[in-house]
This record gives structure tokens, sequence and C-alpha cells, in this order.
């Protein structure tokens, strides 16, 4: 009877290897997720504000797994349930797998991530979602906020009090930028071809301008050098330059424009710009408004741009070389060289800027003004 124990011992020692197997099998491996996301619009203009059940995304993703060392880029097309986004053939990602994904609007094939093709002929708002953002087996949401891509070129016309065109009937770009790819982690575009195009137009052009509505295109960003504006009135055609400058992506340039019997002309000094990639107005409506500028100076020296305001302006110049001072209209600064610098401009009060010159004027970023 002694050796019992020893004998109870010795069993429990066999066992211990079986019963852990045991335990173990039992621990189940997760289920596999799906990945979603959600996604807002930055705008302030009339443009796309929101994405509706209707819509459809392109997203490109890289899967990664411990399974595989290997990593390729796939495209795949998402669609809208409620407010999640969710794979039309379904995404799931596996215990321990991860991806990286990116988005753009609207949905195109044969594309990758640094090269979505753009047109001027498609005349649509154009989205994309910046870097990309990671989702993983523990978190497969994400939220994207979406971007626009293109610029858009907005015509305010008066006529003079002794033209004959009445009417017009027709806005035409000619050798603009035509064709172009994106790249969605810059919002970048690179274009490979000029064209031209024609946005019909039916409006009764009047002495004052027009208040509303102001008939506009979407276009490729872009700098060009030979591009012309033409219009088809009730009287004839007439046509001009588009100013030589850079036009940004995210932006909307509203020109301001009169025809006579003798021609058309364009007011250069009163282009106006409105940032698309701005929710909401609130810091205006507060009275304070940052604008800055990429600027490289011309002949060391720089002029800032024209401020309007109900009231005296107040605010802060910080010149990009470490030197700023108080806001006053029409500020201009010298500096040592003429290498590129960042000029910011904080205004309380602004209601508009406008861009009497833009020569020297490498970017605009409006997002907070």
């Amino acid at each position: 009877m002694k050796s019992t124990p020893y004998l109870f011992r010795a069993i429990c020692l066999l066992a211990a290897p079986m019963l852990a197997a045991a335990c173990s099998d039992d621990i189940p491996t997760p289920q596999p997720v799906e990945v979603s996301f959600t996604t807002e619009v930055h705008t302030r203009a009339n443009v796309i504000n929101t994405l509706d059940e209707a819509t459809q995304l392109s997203v490109f993703y890289t899967l990664r797994s411990p399974e595989s060392s290997t990593t390729s880029t796939l495209q795949t097309t998402f669609s809208r349930e409620g407010t999640t986004w969710k794979a039309s053939q379904g995404l799931y990602l596996k215990f321990q797998e991860s991806l990286s994904l990116q988005a753009c609007y609207p949905a195109v094939s044969n594309a990758t991530p640094n090269s979505v093709p753009v047109s001027l002929a498609q005349q649509q708002d154009v989205l994309y979602s910046g870097s990309a953002v990671s989702l993983t087996h523990d978190k497969p949401t994400a939220h994207l906020t979406m971007n626009h891509a293109l610029c858009i070129f907005s015509f305010n016309l008066m006529r003079a009090e002794q033209a004959s065109a009445t009417e017009i009937r027709s806005i035409s770009l000619l050798s603009i930028p035509s064709q172009g790819s994106l790249d969605l982690s810059t919002g970048e575009i690179v274009t490979s071809h000029t064209g031209d195009f024609t946005l019909n137009v039916s409006k009764t052009l009047d002495t004052q301008g027009w208040k509303s509505d102001l008939p506009g295109m979407f276009v490729l960003p872009c700098t060009p050098t030979k591009a012309q504006l033409s219009i088809q009135t009730d009287k004839g055609k007439f046509s001009c330059r588009i100013p030589d400058d850079t036009y940004a992506g995210g932006n909307q340039y509203i020109f301001h424009l009169a025809v006579s019997d003798n021609g058309l002309t364009l007011f250069k000094e009163q282009t106006q710009v409105v940032s698309l990639n701005q929710r909401d107005d609130q810091l205006s409506a507060e009275g304070y408004g940052v604008l800055r500028l990429g600027v490289k100076p011309t002949d060391n020296s720089f002029t800032i741009p024209t401020f309007t305001a109900p009231s005296t302006l107040s605010g802060l110049i910080l010149w990009g070389d470490n030197s700023q001072q108080e806001f006053s209209a029409g500020a201009s600064h010298i500096y040592g060289s003429n290498d590129p610098v960042s000029v910011t401009i904080e205004t309380w009060g602004a209601e508009s800027v406008t861009l009497p010159n833009l020569t020297g004027i490498q970017s605009i970023d409006l997002t907070d003004f």
C-alpha cells in the first residue's frame, strides 16, 4: 500500500502532456474579420461634399501575412452600406494579418496608387484619400479623409455698356492639360496631354457681371504657358490668354472678364482663389484666418496679397526668414536672396483675399483661411 502514492504520481506525470494537448486544442483560432472604413470629404465649395450609397470607390490595398514574406498591391471596389464602406466582394483579415489601403473617387480600372488616370473630358470631381492607412485583425476599420485633386475654373463675365453681345453660349479652354495621372499619397497630378474643352452655357450678359451661378469647369492642376480662353456669344467669338500662373489642385479660381465689341479682357488682378478642401467656415466666422504661401521672391522682395474686410484688419505676417511684423495692407519684405520661403499671413476679420499678381507664388494653402 505504501507504493500507491508513487503509482498515482507516475500516472499524473504521464497524463499531463495529454491534458495540455487537449487544452491547447480547445483554444479556437480567431475568425477572419471584415475590412471596412468610413469617409468624410473636405470641402467648402459647390462640389462633392458627401458620398452616397450609389457611389463606388476604387481601393488599393497591400496585404501582409505571417504565412507569406511577399506582398503585392491589389485593387478592388468598395460600396457604401449605411455609413460604412465595404468591399463589393468582401475583404477579410485573418488572425495576425494586416493591410494598408488608399481610396479614390470615381472608381477606375487598371490603375495603381501612384498612377490613377484623370481626364479633363470627364468633368468629374476627383477625390483621393492621401497616405495609406493601416488596418489589423484587432482593428479592421479606418476613417478616410477625401480631398479634392482637381481645380475649378469659374468665370464671371460682364459686358461693356455699348457691347452688342447680350448672351453667352459657350466657354472654351484651348491648349490646356487634358490627361494625367494622380498620386493618391500626395494628390499630385502629372499631366501627359493637352487639348481643348468646351462648356455649353446659356446666360444673359450683364453690365454688372453675375451675382451667382457662375459657370465653371474642372481643370487638371497645371502651369499653362499657351492656354487660351474663348467665349461664344450671340454676336460672335472672342478670346484671350489664360495667365501663365500655377493653378493648384484643391482650389477654385474665379476669373473676372469683360466683353466688348473690341474683344475679351481678363482682369488678372481680380482673380479670386477659394479652397475646395475646407469643410466649413468656422474659422472665418470667428474672424480668424491663416493664409500660407510658398514664395520664390522676385528681385529679393515679396508683397502680400490684398485682403478685404468690413473694418481695419489686424494680425501677423511671418515672412519665412525668421522675421515677422504686424499685419498692414500692402506690406512688402526684402529678403537676402531669391531662395524659396514659406510666408504665413494671420488675420482677424478678413472676408476675402485677392492675389493681384501670382508671379513668384509657388503654392497656395487656404485650408485655414
